[in-house]
């Protein structure tokens, strides 16, 4: 019986040790875990990330990471913002802008595609080299992406306001009335500096150059900032004509998401350098397809007199 009652108590020592030791596992890999998520969460707050199922060629994965998710630096370079507004801008093409991942294509890899693009104005066949796609891939995603940004343009859009500026361009004597072209009236005073000193418009004509010439001031200027971020804008481009009226559109989107999402914009700085390189532009010959005139019409014309009369009229009786 002793024996027994000896070989019991054995039992239940050992048994005890089990558990306790068992216990203290399930508490180290408790641990483990906890200490792991937050480390990740961690991780997740400095450098935000989308999830990349999918994507087996580790080259494509590297790339993808030292060009949108290694640092704000590189993103800001390659891609023209940060990384945080560049994971903001997914999740608005996925919801408002109806952009679906494919079974092997991220949406986060369809955006990258496309801000390189418009950033460096590269042809598919540098896109397809850099991110490791068919040219076919790069030109289907590149276009589905431009319509998703279209498609945001009534959240992205901003009404322009009204600014003056003492900057005085050439007048633009060789404009004339077309469809979507307004031209200033021949031999009427048209620089903004003939304005100053207290000097006043005294025709419809002239009121109407006025105006003219200080929204080609500001429009020029727009074209400048929106051409030092977008290299796409700065020479001839080999898309279509439809094309490019959409990207020129998706550029001024995207320039102002990056001004609302972005409290501080280097591009703004004049100090800043752009380090892209378009020497690919160079050879772009005879595929590129140029507007080369644009007819005149009378429609335009009449539309112009009757807008300058009416804008004359109405400054005029607010000062008199």
């Amino acid at each position: 019986m002793s024996r027994l009652k000896l070989n019991s108590q054995k039992k239940q020592k050992k048994l005890a040790a089990f558990c306790a030791l068992w216990l203290h596992i399930v508490n180290m890999v408790t641990w483990y875990i906890r200490a792991v998520q937050t480390v990740i969460s961690i991780r997740l707050d400095m450098c935000p990330t989308r999830p990349r199922f999918k994507m087996f060629n580790p080259e494509r994965k590297e790339y993808m990471h030292r060009l949108v998710y290694e640092s704000d630096d590189t993103c800001l370079h390659q891609l023209r913002m940060f990384r945080a507004t560049f994971v903001t801008l997914c999740s608005m093409l996925e919801g408002g802008g109806k952009l679906k991942a494919t079974k092997y294509l991220q949406v986060d890899e369809q955006v990258a595609i496309f801000l390189y693009v418009l950033a460096h104005h590269v042809k598919n066949r540098v896109a397809k080299f850099q991110f490791r796609r068919s040219g076919e891939t790069i030109s289907k995603h590149f276009n589905n992406v431009l319509n998703a940004v279209i498609r945001l343009e009534n959240e992205l859009f901003k009404k322009p306001e009204p600014m003056l500026d003492g900057h005085k361009p050439e007048t633009p004597e060789e404009y004339f009335n077309g469809e979507g072209f307004l031209a200033p009236f021949r031999g009427q005073r048209y620089h903004l500096n003939t304005w100053l000193n207290g000097h006043k418009p005294e025709t419809p004509e002239e009121y109407f150059n006025m105006k003219h010439s200080s929204a080609r001031n500001v429009i020029e200027r727009c074209f400048g900032v929106l051409k030092k971020r977008w290299a796409i804008l700065r020479s001839p481009s080999f898309y279509p004509i439809r094309t490019q009226n959409k990207i020129i559109l998706a550029c001024c989107l995207m320039h102002n998401f990056i001004r609302r999402e972005m409290a501080y914009d280097p591009f703004d700085d004049d100090e800043f350098i752009d380090t892209n390189n378009d020497a690919d532009d160079e050879d772009l010959g005879s595929n590129v397809e140029h507007i080369t005139t644009v007819g005149t019409s009378n429609e335009w014309t009449n539309f112009r007199q009757n807008l300058a009369t009416s804008m004359f009229d109405a400054w005029t009786s607010r000062h008199h």
